[in-house]
């Protein structure tokens, strides 16, 4: 991999090439990907599009396939908040599901919470278009 540079000290396969939002990113077929979540599918095949690519280095740049696990965004986040890489004036704690609460779009919202709500609003959507 030309693009890879590998830190001897943490094993982390450090990015060189093109980044987004701090994260490596490439592109292939004329689409960008993030990067360690292609490495990933490359050594264990396909995520579930509803799973991301969670660094268990915490380095955004690191494409090492066993720094990398599957997880749900609100794993990511829970990762976040147990690490310290969140504003901590940001982060309270929801009382109906115990989950962090975050700044999302315009308000403070519980990520879990948010998103059981939007899966119960896209389901009665999709059964009022039908």
């Amino acid at each position: 991999m030309g693009k890879v540079e590998i830190n001897s000290e943490t094993n982390c396969w450090i990015w060189q090439g093109a980044t987004s939002r701090g994260y490596a990113k490439l592109k292939r077929n004329g689409r960008y990907f993030r990067a360690a979540r292609w490495a990933w599918e490359a050594v264990n095949g396909p995520l579930d599009s509803d799973l991301e690519a969670r660094h268990t280095c915490d380095n955004k740049l690191c494409v090492n396939p066993e720094h990398i696990v599957p997880g749900t965004h609100i794993d990511n986040m829970a990762d976040m908040v147990e690490r310290g890489r969140h504003a901590r004036h940001s982060i309270e704690v929801c009382p109906k599901c115990s989950g962090p609460f975050t700044q999302l779009k315009d308000r403070r919202r519980c990520l879990e919470c948010y998103r059981k709500y939007m899966e119960n609003y896209n389901s009665l959507r999709r059964k009022a278009s039908t």
